[in-house]
Protein backbone atom coordinates (compact mmCIF):
# COMPACT_ATOMS: atom_id res chain seq x y z
CA UNK A 1 0.00 0.00 0.00
CA UNK A 2 1.12 3.46 -0.95
CA UNK A 3 1.96 6.06 1.78
CA UNK A 4 3.14 9.33 2.04
CA UNK A 5 4.00 11.14 5.31
CA UNK A 6 7.53 10.52 6.00
CA UNK A 7 7.59 8.26 2.87
CA UNK A 8 10.46 8.67 0.58
CA UNK A 9 9.76 9.56 -3.14
CA UNK A 10 11.70 10.19 -6.26
CA UNK A 11 10.56 12.40 -9.01
CA UNK A 12 11.79 12.18 -12.69
CA UNK A 13 11.79 14.78 -14.66
CA UNK A 14 11.01 18.24 -13.83
CA UNK A 15 9.03 19.83 -16.19
CA UNK A 16 5.49 21.44 -15.10
CA UNK A 17 4.58 17.79 -14.29
CA UNK A 18 7.61 16.75 -12.39
CA UNK A 19 7.28 20.39 -10.41
CA UNK A 20 3.40 19.92 -9.58
CA UNK A 21 4.66 16.50 -7.91
CA UNK A 22 7.22 17.74 -5.88
CA UNK A 23 5.25 20.68 -4.18
CA UNK A 24 2.26 17.97 -3.67
CA UNK A 25 4.26 15.66 -1.93
CA UNK A 26 6.46 17.74 0.26
CA UNK A 27 2.83 19.46 1.08
CA UNK A 28 1.51 15.96 2.12
CA UNK A 29 4.75 15.24 4.29
CA UNK A 30 6.72 13.02 1.80
CA UNK A 31 10.44 13.08 1.75
CA UNK A 32 11.77 14.23 -1.83
CA UNK A 33 14.19 13.15 -4.20
CA UNK A 34 14.64 14.53 -8.30
CA UNK A 35 16.14 13.24 -11.22
CA UNK A 36 15.91 15.07 -14.23
CA UNK A 37 18.15 14.79 -16.73
CA UNK A 38 18.70 18.02 -18.07
CA UNK A 39 19.51 19.56 -14.40
CA UNK A 40 19.05 18.31 -11.34
CA UNK A 41 19.90 14.64 -9.89
CA UNK A 42 20.02 12.62 -6.61
CA UNK A 43 23.77 11.34 -6.82
CA UNK A 44 22.63 8.73 -4.53
CA UNK A 45 19.36 7.13 -4.94
CA UNK A 46 18.00 4.88 -1.72
CA UNK A 47 16.44 2.30 -3.51
CA UNK A 48 15.43 -0.03 -0.56
CA UNK A 49 14.02 3.33 1.04
CA UNK A 50 11.55 4.47 -2.10
CA UNK A 51 8.33 4.20 -1.55
CA UNK A 52 7.79 4.65 -5.46
CA UNK A 53 9.25 6.67 -8.34
CA UNK A 54 6.53 9.23 -9.72
CA UNK A 55 7.51 9.88 -13.24
CA UNK A 56 6.57 12.59 -15.33
CA UNK A 57 5.19 11.88 -18.70
CA UNK A 58 7.38 12.57 -20.96
CA UNK A 59 9.67 10.15 -19.00
CA UNK A 60 10.21 7.00 -22.04
CA UNK A 61 8.99 4.09 -20.05
CA UNK A 62 9.01 1.27 -22.92
CA UNK A 63 9.73 3.05 -26.11
CA UNK A 64 12.43 3.91 -27.67
CA UNK A 65 13.70 1.98 -24.92
CA UNK A 66 12.80 2.59 -21.08
CA UNK A 67 14.70 5.47 -18.96
CA UNK A 68 17.43 3.74 -16.86
CA UNK A 69 15.86 4.90 -13.46
CA UNK A 70 12.30 2.75 -14.68
CA UNK A 71 15.00 0.10 -15.51
CA UNK A 72 16.35 -0.21 -12.37
CA UNK A 73 12.70 0.76 -10.30
CA UNK A 74 11.92 -2.42 -12.10
CA UNK A 75 14.73 -4.31 -10.88
CA UNK A 76 14.35 -3.32 -7.04
CA UNK A 77 10.60 -3.55 -7.20
CA UNK A 78 9.85 0.28 -6.50
CA UNK A 79 6.18 0.88 -7.79
CA UNK A 80 6.44 3.94 -11.01
CA UNK A 81 3.24 5.64 -10.49
CA UNK A 82 1.95 8.63 -12.87
CA UNK A 83 1.07 12.33 -11.25
CA UNK A 84 -2.69 11.06 -11.92
CA UNK A 85 -2.36 7.84 -10.00
CA UNK A 86 -1.35 10.13 -6.95
CA UNK A 87 -3.71 12.15 -7.27
CA UNK A 88 -6.03 9.34 -7.26
CA UNK A 89 -4.49 7.68 -4.02
CA UNK A 90 -4.77 11.51 -2.24
CA UNK A 91 -8.30 11.80 -3.65
CA UNK A 92 -10.30 8.31 -3.47
CA UNK A 93 -13.78 9.82 -2.58
CA UNK A 94 -13.52 11.66 -5.66
CA UNK A 95 -15.25 10.67 -8.98
CA UNK A 96 -12.83 10.91 -11.95
CA UNK A 97 -14.18 11.18 -15.34
CA UNK A 98 -10.83 10.91 -17.42
CA UNK A 99 -11.12 12.53 -21.60
CA UNK A 100 -8.13 10.79 -24.32
CA UNK A 101 -7.96 10.33 -27.60
CA UNK A 102 -5.99 11.59 -30.64
CA UNK A 103 -7.88 14.79 -31.54
CA UNK A 104 -10.60 16.73 -29.73
CA UNK A 105 -9.91 15.99 -25.86
CA UNK A 106 -8.51 19.33 -25.14
CA UNK A 107 -11.63 20.92 -26.36
CA UNK A 108 -14.21 18.30 -24.57
CA UNK A 109 -12.08 18.32 -21.52
CA UNK A 110 -12.62 21.76 -21.02
CA UNK A 111 -16.48 21.85 -22.41
CA UNK A 112 -16.88 19.24 -19.94
CA UNK A 113 -15.51 20.92 -17.13
CA UNK A 114 -17.14 24.26 -17.75
CA UNK A 115 -20.63 22.56 -18.12
CA UNK A 116 -20.12 20.49 -14.45
CA UNK A 117 -18.70 23.43 -12.95
CA UNK A 118 -22.26 24.99 -13.27
CA UNK A 119 -23.38 22.61 -11.16
CA UNK A 120 -22.11 24.58 -8.04
CA UNK A 121 -23.49 21.95 -5.54
CA UNK A 122 -20.67 19.44 -6.15
CA UNK A 123 -16.82 20.53 -6.74
CA UNK A 124 -15.35 19.87 -9.92
CA UNK A 125 -11.82 20.50 -10.75
CA UNK A 126 -10.27 20.43 -14.23
CA UNK A 127 -6.76 19.79 -15.47
CA UNK A 128 -4.66 17.04 -16.11
CA UNK A 129 -2.93 17.49 -19.83
CA UNK A 130 -4.57 20.91 -20.00
CA UNK A 131 -4.09 23.81 -17.80
CA UNK A 132 -3.09 22.97 -14.77
CA UNK A 133 -1.19 19.69 -14.05
CA UNK A 134 -3.17 17.03 -12.16
CA UNK A 135 -1.34 17.23 -8.87
CA UNK A 136 -1.15 21.31 -8.74
CA UNK A 137 -5.53 20.69 -8.30
CA UNK A 138 -7.08 20.77 -4.94
CA UNK A 139 -7.34 17.32 -3.30
CA UNK A 140 -10.66 17.04 -3.27
CA UNK A 141 -12.92 15.04 -0.18
CA UNK A 142 -15.80 15.05 -2.44
CA UNK A 143 -16.51 16.06 -6.01
CA UNK A 144 -15.58 15.35 -9.94
CA UNK A 145 -12.13 15.58 -11.51
CA UNK A 146 -12.03 16.19 -15.45
CA UNK A 147 -8.58 15.45 -16.61
CA UNK A 148 -7.64 15.05 -20.25
CA UNK A 149 -5.44 12.53 -20.10
CA UNK A 150 -2.32 11.39 -23.11
CA UNK A 151 -0.93 7.89 -24.46
CA UNK A 152 2.17 9.33 -21.84
CA UNK A 153 -0.55 9.55 -18.55
CA UNK A 154 -2.11 6.37 -19.76
CA UNK A 155 1.06 3.83 -20.24
CA UNK A 156 2.78 4.41 -17.19
CA UNK A 157 -0.54 4.88 -14.50
CA UNK A 158 -1.29 1.84 -11.99
CA UNK A 159 -4.54 3.18 -10.81
CA UNK A 160 -6.34 3.87 -13.57
CA UNK A 161 -9.57 3.54 -12.38
CA UNK A 162 -11.87 5.78 -13.49
CA UNK A 163 -15.44 6.16 -13.12
CA UNK A 164 -16.48 7.42 -16.58
CA UNK A 165 -14.13 7.36 -19.47
CA UNK A 166 -14.07 8.25 -22.55
CA UNK A 167 -11.99 7.16 -25.73
CA UNK A 168 -13.24 10.25 -28.67
CA UNK A 169 -10.93 9.40 -31.75
CA UNK A 170 -7.95 7.44 -32.41
CA UNK A 171 -5.57 8.29 -35.03
CA UNK A 172 -1.70 7.50 -35.74
CA UNK A 173 0.32 9.68 -33.58
CA UNK A 174 3.23 9.39 -30.91
CA UNK A 175 4.32 5.80 -32.84
CA UNK A 176 8.03 6.32 -31.99
CA UNK A 177 7.22 6.57 -28.22
CA UNK A 178 4.98 3.79 -28.24
CA UNK A 179 6.81 1.24 -30.63
CA UNK A 180 4.22 1.48 -33.59
CA UNK A 181 0.11 1.96 -33.90
CA UNK A 182 -0.84 -1.28 -32.06
CA UNK A 183 1.34 -0.03 -28.74
CA UNK A 184 -0.42 3.44 -29.24
CA UNK A 185 -3.81 1.94 -29.59
CA UNK A 186 -3.10 -0.65 -26.26
CA UNK A 187 -1.66 2.97 -24.14
CA UNK A 188 -5.22 4.58 -25.05
CA UNK A 189 -7.18 1.72 -24.28
CA UNK A 190 -5.94 1.84 -20.48
CA UNK A 191 -8.16 4.48 -20.13
CA UNK A 192 -11.00 1.49 -19.36
CA UNK A 193 -9.00 -1.02 -17.47
CA UNK A 194 -11.52 -0.14 -14.21
CA UNK A 195 -14.07 -2.86 -15.62
CA UNK A 196 -16.86 -1.09 -13.53
CA UNK A 197 -16.13 2.13 -15.57
CA UNK A 198 -18.56 4.05 -17.44
CA UNK A 199 -17.43 3.39 -21.11
CA UNK A 200 -17.83 6.49 -23.43
CA UNK A 201 -16.52 5.75 -27.02
CA UNK A 202 -16.56 7.28 -30.40
CA UNK A 203 -17.60 5.25 -33.14
CA UNK A 204 -16.31 7.39 -35.72
CA UNK A 205 -13.52 5.96 -36.53
CA UNK A 206 -12.68 2.22 -36.68
CA UNK A 207 -10.90 1.55 -34.10
CA UNK A 208 -13.38 2.94 -32.11
CA UNK A 209 -16.02 0.86 -33.78
CA UNK A 210 -14.17 -1.80 -32.84
CA UNK A 211 -14.00 -1.30 -29.06
CA UNK A 212 -17.62 -0.59 -29.16
CA UNK A 213 -19.13 -4.33 -30.71
CA UNK A 214 -16.06 -5.78 -28.02
CA UNK A 215 -17.60 -4.09 -24.81
CA UNK A 216 -21.16 -5.16 -25.83
CA UNK A 217 -20.52 -8.80 -25.27
CA UNK A 218 -19.48 -7.73 -21.87
CA UNK A 219 -22.54 -7.57 -19.62
CA UNK A 220 -21.58 -5.70 -17.11
CA UNK A 221 -19.86 -3.24 -19.15
CA UNK A 222 -22.20 0.38 -19.22
CA UNK A 223 -21.18 1.36 -22.69
CA UNK A 224 -22.38 4.67 -24.47
CA UNK A 225 -21.55 5.27 -27.87
CA UNK A 226 -21.28 8.37 -29.70
CA UNK A 227 -20.73 10.21 -32.90
CA UNK A 228 -20.72 13.19 -34.76
CA UNK A 229 -22.09 11.67 -37.76
CA UNK A 230 -25.43 9.50 -37.08
CA UNK A 231 -27.41 8.58 -33.70
CA UNK A 232 -25.47 5.15 -32.76
CA UNK A 233 -27.78 2.43 -31.17
CA UNK A 234 -28.06 2.91 -27.23
CA UNK A 235 -25.57 6.06 -27.78
CA UNK A 236 -26.14 10.09 -28.42
CA UNK A 237 -24.95 11.47 -31.82
CA UNK A 238 -26.58 14.10 -34.74
CA UNK A 239 -29.07 13.62 -37.12
CA UNK A 240 -30.31 16.45 -39.08
CA UNK A 241 -28.13 19.15 -37.66
CA UNK A 242 -30.00 18.18 -34.03
CA UNK A 243 -28.14 16.39 -30.85
CA UNK A 244 -29.97 13.02 -30.34
CA UNK A 245 -30.05 11.02 -26.73
CA UNK A 246 -31.08 7.66 -27.73
CA UNK A 247 -29.55 6.34 -24.58
CA UNK A 248 -31.50 8.01 -21.59
CA UNK A 249 -35.04 7.17 -23.93
CA UNK A 250 -33.83 4.92 -26.40
CA UNK A 251 -37.51 4.39 -28.02
CA UNK A 252 -37.49 7.79 -29.20
CA UNK A 253 -34.19 9.62 -28.98
CA UNK A 254 -34.40 12.97 -27.53
CA UNK A 255 -33.71 16.10 -29.58
CA UNK A 256 -31.44 18.42 -27.13
CA UNK A 257 -29.36 21.26 -28.95
CA UNK A 258 -28.89 22.28 -32.60
CA UNK A 259 -25.90 22.62 -34.47
CA UNK A 260 -25.80 26.31 -34.93
CA UNK A 261 -26.25 26.72 -30.76
CA UNK A 262 -22.91 25.46 -29.64
CA UNK A 263 -18.65 25.23 -31.42
CA UNK A 264 -18.98 24.93 -35.07
CA UNK A 265 -17.25 22.55 -37.27
CA UNK A 266 -17.93 18.60 -37.85
CA UNK A 267 -15.20 17.85 -35.13
CA UNK A 268 -17.32 19.46 -32.86
CA UNK A 269 -19.96 17.60 -33.15
CA UNK A 270 -18.31 14.64 -31.56
CA UNK A 271 -17.00 16.67 -28.98
CA UNK A 272 -20.12 17.92 -28.05
CA UNK A 273 -21.59 14.50 -27.88
CA UNK A 274 -19.17 12.98 -25.70
CA UNK A 275 -19.74 16.16 -23.30
CA UNK A 276 -23.41 15.43 -22.95
CA UNK A 277 -22.87 11.82 -22.46
CA UNK A 278 -20.43 12.31 -20.07
CA UNK A 279 -22.53 14.86 -17.94
CA UNK A 280 -25.53 12.91 -18.50
CA UNK A 281 -23.84 10.14 -16.77
CA UNK A 282 -23.41 12.35 -14.04
CA UNK A 283 -26.86 12.84 -13.27
CA UNK A 284 -27.46 16.45 -15.28
CA UNK A 285 -30.90 16.71 -16.80
CA UNK A 286 -30.52 17.42 -20.46
CA UNK A 287 -32.32 20.93 -20.49
CA UNK A 288 -30.23 22.42 -18.49
CA UNK A 289 -27.31 20.41 -20.10
CA UNK A 290 -27.98 21.81 -23.00
CA UNK A 291 -27.98 25.29 -22.04
CA UNK A 292 -24.70 24.68 -20.13
CA UNK A 293 -23.21 23.79 -23.36
CA UNK A 294 -24.39 27.04 -25.59
CA UNK A 295 -22.56 28.94 -22.95
CA UNK A 296 -19.07 27.30 -23.67
CA UNK A 297 -17.17 29.57 -26.61
CA UNK A 298 -14.31 27.41 -27.37
CA UNK A 299 -10.78 27.13 -26.49
CA UNK A 300 -7.41 29.28 -27.91
CA UNK A 301 -5.22 28.15 -30.52
CA UNK A 302 -8.57 25.63 -32.01
CA UNK A 303 -9.62 26.98 -35.11
CA UNK A 304 -9.38 30.26 -33.41
CA UNK A 305 -10.41 33.55 -35.54
CA UNK A 306 -7.76 36.25 -35.04
CA UNK A 307 -8.62 39.04 -36.99
CA UNK A 308 -10.13 40.39 -40.65
CA UNK A 309 -8.16 42.53 -42.57
CA UNK A 310 -8.03 43.59 -46.46
CA UNK A 311 -11.03 41.31 -46.57
CA UNK A 312 -8.37 38.29 -45.35
CA UNK A 313 -9.31 36.23 -42.47
CA UNK A 314 -6.69 34.68 -39.73
CA UNK A 315 -7.21 31.28 -38.39
CA UNK A 316 -4.88 30.07 -35.53
CA UNK A 317 -5.51 26.85 -35.59
CA UNK A 318 -1.95 25.90 -33.50
CA UNK A 319 -3.11 22.94 -31.71
CA UNK A 320 -3.10 20.89 -35.10
CA UNK A 321 -0.40 19.16 -34.44
CA UNK A 322 -0.33 16.45 -36.49
CA UNK A 323 -2.16 15.44 -40.06
CA UNK A 324 -5.44 14.27 -38.81
CA UNK A 325 -6.50 17.45 -36.11
CA UNK A 326 -5.95 19.35 -39.65
CA UNK A 327 -9.06 17.49 -41.37
CA UNK A 328 -11.52 19.69 -39.74
CA UNK A 329 -9.96 23.08 -40.12
CA UNK A 330 -10.40 21.87 -44.05
CA UNK A 331 -13.62 20.55 -43.83
CA UNK A 332 -14.46 24.30 -42.25
CA UNK A 333 -12.84 26.14 -44.78
CA UNK A 334 -12.99 24.80 -47.43
CA UNK A 335 -10.62 27.52 -49.81
CA UNK A 336 -7.28 28.34 -47.76
CA UNK A 337 -3.62 29.64 -47.69
CA UNK A 338 -1.92 27.09 -46.12
CA UNK A 339 0.36 27.92 -43.51
CA UNK A 340 1.78 24.43 -42.37
CA UNK A 341 5.01 23.06 -40.77
CA UNK A 342 7.42 22.27 -37.57
CA UNK A 343 8.81 19.01 -36.42
CA UNK A 344 6.97 16.45 -38.72
CA UNK A 345 5.28 13.07 -37.06
CA UNK A 346 5.51 9.81 -38.37
CA UNK A 347 3.54 9.81 -41.15
CA UNK A 348 3.66 13.44 -42.73
CA UNK A 349 1.11 14.80 -44.49
CA UNK A 350 0.07 12.06 -47.17
CA UNK A 351 -2.88 11.34 -45.33
CA UNK A 352 -4.19 15.09 -46.33
CA UNK A 353 -4.82 14.23 -50.27
CA UNK A 354 -8.49 14.11 -50.42
CA UNK A 355 -8.09 17.40 -49.10
CA UNK A 356 -5.53 18.74 -51.50
CA UNK A 357 -8.22 21.05 -53.42
CA UNK A 358 -8.66 23.19 -50.45
CA UNK A 359 -5.27 24.72 -50.64
CA UNK A 360 -5.29 27.53 -52.79
CA UNK A 361 -0.98 27.57 -51.79
CA UNK A 362 0.69 26.60 -48.95
CA UNK A 363 3.58 28.07 -46.60
CA UNK A 364 5.67 25.39 -45.47
CA UNK A 365 7.95 26.24 -42.11
CA UNK A 366 10.40 24.68 -40.00
CA UNK A 367 11.76 20.91 -40.03
CA UNK A 368 9.22 19.51 -42.18
CA UNK A 369 9.17 22.14 -44.84
CA UNK A 370 11.39 20.19 -47.36
CA UNK A 371 9.18 16.74 -46.74
CA UNK A 372 6.09 18.56 -47.00
CA UNK A 373 6.93 19.77 -49.98
CA UNK A 374 8.07 17.02 -51.84
CA UNK A 375 4.71 15.58 -51.16
CA UNK A 376 2.97 18.40 -52.06
CA UNK A 377 5.06 18.73 -55.21
CA UNK A 378 3.54 15.49 -56.46
CA UNK A 379 0.67 16.39 -56.34
CA UNK A 380 0.99 19.28 -57.95
CA UNK A 381 0.02 21.76 -54.54
CA UNK A 382 1.48 25.17 -55.06
CA UNK A 383 3.76 25.99 -51.94
CA UNK A 384 6.29 28.05 -51.21
CA UNK A 385 9.10 27.35 -48.89
CA UNK A 386 8.99 30.02 -45.84
CA UNK A 387 11.10 28.12 -43.22
CA UNK A 388 10.00 30.65 -41.02
CA UNK A 389 6.89 31.67 -39.69
CA UNK A 390 7.19 35.41 -39.88
CA UNK A 391 8.04 34.90 -43.60
CA UNK A 392 4.79 32.64 -44.14
CA UNK A 393 2.74 35.53 -42.38
CA UNK A 394 3.48 37.58 -44.91
CA UNK A 395 3.58 35.48 -48.11
CA UNK A 396 0.31 34.35 -47.34
CA UNK A 397 -0.96 37.70 -46.38
CA UNK A 398 0.16 39.06 -49.46
CA UNK A 399 -1.05 36.19 -51.67
CA UNK A 400 -4.40 36.52 -49.97
CA UNK A 401 -4.92 40.09 -50.34
CA UNK A 402 -4.31 39.87 -54.24
CA UNK A 403 -6.90 37.27 -54.45
CA UNK A 404 -9.33 39.03 -52.22
CA UNK A 405 -9.09 41.71 -54.39
CA UNK A 406 -10.71 39.69 -57.37
CA UNK A 407 -12.59 37.36 -55.43
CA UNK A 408 -13.82 38.26 -52.23
CA UNK A 409 -13.48 37.05 -49.00
CA UNK A 410 -10.23 34.62 -48.37
CA UNK A 411 -8.76 32.68 -45.14
CA UNK A 412 -5.14 32.18 -44.25
CA UNK A 413 -5.35 29.19 -42.11
CA UNK A 414 -2.49 28.49 -39.96
CA UNK A 415 -2.75 24.44 -38.82
CA UNK A 416 0.87 23.06 -38.70
CA UNK A 417 0.01 19.22 -39.09
CA UNK A 418 3.28 19.13 -36.74
CA UNK A 419 4.74 19.55 -33.18
CA UNK A 420 6.03 22.49 -32.04
CA UNK A 421 9.67 21.33 -30.70
CA UNK A 422 11.81 22.57 -33.72
CA UNK A 423 10.83 26.42 -33.35
CA UNK A 424 8.78 26.83 -30.06
CA UNK A 425 8.53 25.63 -26.54
CA UNK A 426 4.94 24.81 -27.36
CA UNK A 427 1.44 25.40 -29.07
CA UNK A 428 0.49 27.45 -27.33
CA UNK A 429 4.02 29.33 -27.85
CA UNK A 430 3.69 28.96 -31.49
CA UNK A 431 -0.31 30.18 -32.05
CA UNK A 432 0.76 33.23 -29.80
CA UNK A 433 3.35 34.18 -31.84
CA UNK A 434 1.54 33.41 -34.67
CA UNK A 435 -1.20 36.12 -33.55
CA UNK A 436 1.41 38.75 -32.42
CA UNK A 437 3.02 38.20 -36.35
CA UNK A 438 -0.49 38.80 -37.82
CA UNK A 439 -1.37 41.79 -36.00
CA UNK A 440 2.04 43.59 -37.09
CA UNK A 441 1.21 42.78 -40.36
CA UNK A 442 -2.21 43.78 -40.76
CA UNK A 443 -1.10 46.94 -38.87
CA UNK A 444 1.71 47.39 -41.67
CA UNK A 445 -1.08 47.22 -44.42
CA UNK A 446 -4.14 49.47 -42.16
Amino acid sequence: MIRFSGRTFLVLGLGRTGQAAVRLLRQVGAQVLVWDDAGEKSSEIPWADLQAIVASPGIPFAWPHPHSLIEKARWHGVPILSDVDVLRLLAPQATFLAITGTNGKSTTTAWLGHVLSRDTATPCQMGGNIGLPALDLPILTEGRYVLELSSYQLEISVFPLYEIALLLNLAPDHLTRHGGWEGYVTAKRRIFLNPQARAVVGVDDLSGARLVEEFKKDPHRVLLPISGKMVPVGGVGWKEGVLMDAYSSPQRPLKVLRQEEILQGEHNRQNAAAVYAMAMLCGRDAFSLAEDMRSFKGLEHRQEEVLTCKNVTFINDSKATNAGSVIPAFQRFPQVYWIAGGRPKEDGIASLAPYWGCIKKAFLIGEAAELFAQTLAASSVPFDLSHTLEAAVAAAFSAARQAAMQQGPQVVLFSPACASFDQFANFEERGACFKRLVQEATQRRA
